[in-house]
């Protein structure tokens, strides 16, 4: 028997396994680098809000209750002179109140709380609403019925109002005396008492504000370091994730490379194996049956030279042995086309393709090839081949198929493998569920390529595999 070239050739090497070109990886450090810092701004722009909110709330509680005190006190220490001056002024026309007389005991406490305790104005409206009394005689005799601090006072409820410009209020200039609790106070001297008048008394509380304000940049500082390191703690923590993500990813494209490379070389192999059987077929048993039929028909020819000779018993044995060359022969084409080898995958694919109209003349087979044997590695041909031919053995058997369009072409950096047909698919199957398509997909999937099967508009399927080069 004769040596296969199969034996002597060197096996061929897998090409390399190819990345898929989806897109870039995902960098969960650069995201959630960026992700974090915005929500930990946001977080702190929060947290100086509420602390604003709570902080203002604290000052015009306190404000307030230190102002009702002192006004209460006051008053109460002079009833008698305050009750006399509102009662004086409740009918006298706005444009005299410049020329009211104040008593004297009540003019004095005003004074001696103006003077103290931060106190920065005050005023009394009557039950008008009007101002029969300032610190400041600009605004005497002025309508202010409709403030609504000095309505909530009427109806006898304590109102209190915080001006601030300097601090919580990074946009506006620092100005002396900017920070004032405003409060209205109802002047009643009875639980049963009506409110006779309305007592607004401005307090500074700029101290005040700077001690919370001080506070307030002490704890947006401490909460601002505890993020940042917390922050820090978060990106190492994230930095050693995605460097175990990372070294998995690269052991599973590893382990995947791997498993591509050796199905490949086991689709390799398994060629190379039908190859030298189809040699062994072709060269060996072939030539032998054809030596055996060459002997058989030479004594054939002896015997029928004898008059006692027999030849009618010679040739159904030459026949049978033709038919077992031919047999031989069509097996071993099976298993590997020849001219596969000798002339290429597109002579092989024009032969395949005459073969196939010969065995089903109702199927009009078009082949369209526009890329030569150079530009498709030699470890990728007779994979090619196999889908084809197990694609088409595959629509043989489905009678309504009257057209098949084959198509291999090269777009743009991959090999690109279309077979379409107009058969109908049964409702209950499945496009691509045929155990020769899945024999396909699973070949080139083996190989590295991608198989998609899809459904025609107008009826019919389209099977398209690809391979990158």
């Amino acid at each position: 028997m004769k040596s296969s070239p199969a034996d002597e050739a060197k096996p061929a090497v897998p090409a390399t396994p190819r990345q898929g070109t989806g897109g870039q990886a995902f960098r969960m450090l650069h995201h959630f680098s960026i992700v974090s810092l915005v929500c930990i701004v946001l977080a702190s722009i929060s947290l100086t809000v509420f602390f604003r909110r709570v902080a203002v709330r604290e000052v015009v509680e306190f404000g307030e209750y230190s102002n009702t005190v002192l006004a209460q006190t006051t008053l109460s220490s002079v009833r008698a002179a305050t009750l006399e001056f509102l009662d004086h002024n409740r009918e006298v026309p706005r444009e005299q109140f410049k020329d009211v007389h104040i008593p004297v005991e009540l003019e004095e406490a005003l004074r001696a709380l103006h003077g103290a305790n931060s106190v920065v104005r005050i005023r009394i409206f009557n039950q008008r609403g009007w101002i029969v009394y300032s610190s400041g005689l600009d605004s005497l005799g002025n309508d202010a019925s409709d403030d609504e601090g000095v309505q909530a006072a009427l109806s006898g409820q304590v109102a209190s109002v915080l001006n601030f410009h300097d601090a919580f209020s990074l946009f506006d200039r620092k100005a002396p005396g900017d920070n004032l609790i405003e409060t209205y106070v109802p002047i009643s001297f009875g639980a049963g008492d009506a409110v006779r008048g309305v007592f607004e008394i401005y307090v500074d509380v700029n101290s005040r504000v700077a001690e919370i304000e001080r506070s307030q940049w002490q704890i947006i500082g401490a909460a601002a370091l505890i993020m940042t390191l917390l922050y820090l703690a978060l990106l190492t923590v994230v930095r050693f994730a995605e460097t175990v993500i990372q070294r998995q990813q690269h052991q599973i494209r590893d382990h995947a490379q791997t498993l591509e490379m050796l199905s490949a070389r086991m689709l390799q192999q398994q060629e190379e194996e039908k190859k030298r059987i189809a040699f062994d077929l072709h060269e060996g048993l072939a030539q032998t049956l054809a030596s055996v039929k060459m002997r058989v028909e030479a004594v054939g020819v002896q015997l029928s030279a004898q008059p006692a000779g027999t030849p009618s018993t010679i040739a159904p044995m030459v026949q049978t042995i033709k038919d077992a060359i031919a047999e031989v022969r069509s097996v071993a084409l099976n298993l590997r086309p020849s001219s596969l080898d000798d002339l290429g995958l597109t002579a092989t694919i024009d032969w395949f393709c005459r073969g196939y109209a010969q065995l089903h003349p109702e199927i009009k087979v078009d082949a369209k090839i526009s890329l030569s044997d150079a530009q498709i590695p030699e470890s990728l041909r007779i994979i090619i081949f196999r889908v084809i031919e197990a694609i088409c053995q595959d629509q043989g058997s489905t009678t309504s198929i009257r057209h098949i369009g084959l198509q291999l072409q090269l777009v743009q950096d991959r090999i690109t493998l279309v077979v379409s047909h107009d058969g109908k698919t049964p409702m209950a199957q499945t496009p691509g569920d045929e155990p020769s398509v899945s024999l396909a997909q699973q070949r080139v999937l083996l190989s590295g390529g991608r198989f998609e099967v899809s459904l025609q508009p107008q009826g019919g399927r389209i099977l398209r595999a690809s391979w990158l080069v």
